[in-house]
């Protein structure tokens, strides 16, 4: 399955002199810029569609696509527990698993289940999803 998605919108990426991967939950560092996700306890912005290495990301300039709204891969921290179907959180590098514990944010619901830490599947993206 791809992606069908609904919503993108280019952000500066706010992590300059680091690396960006791809398919990572993001967060926001101001109100035109984003980082990449450090807990899931904070309000996600949605799943990063673009790979920046740290040279272009150490030039200031560097733009991202984050995918706010529809379906999107996003890359899986702990596999363990997620099934089709299953709420997500990010953990503190950006990663999707499951979601547990009260005060985390459900970001997303998958669409797939994986088979293996740091794999790919895709998933529904929840905007401002509950809180366990």
């Amino acid at each position: 399955m791809g992606p069908n998605y609904v919503l993108d919108k280019g952000f500066a990426l706010s992590n300059s002199g680091a690396a960006q991967a791809i398919y990572r939950f993001m967060k926001f560092a101001t109100e035109t810029s984003v980082l990449q996700q450090t807990a899931a306890t904070i309000f996600t912005v949605g799943v990063c569609q673009d790979r920046i290495d740290a040279a272009d990301s150490a030039t200031g300039n560097a733009q991202v696509n984050v995918r706010m709204l529809g379906i999107s891969k996003v890359q899986v921290g702990v596999f363990t527990g997620i099934v089709l179907g299953s709420e997500l959180m990010s953990d503190a590098s950006g990663q999707a698993i499951l979601a547990a514990t009260a005060g985390n944010k459900v970001v997303a619901i998958a669409l797939q289940a994986p088979v293996a830490n740091g794999e790919w599947i895709d998933v529904l993206l929840t905007p401002n999803g509950r809180t366990l």
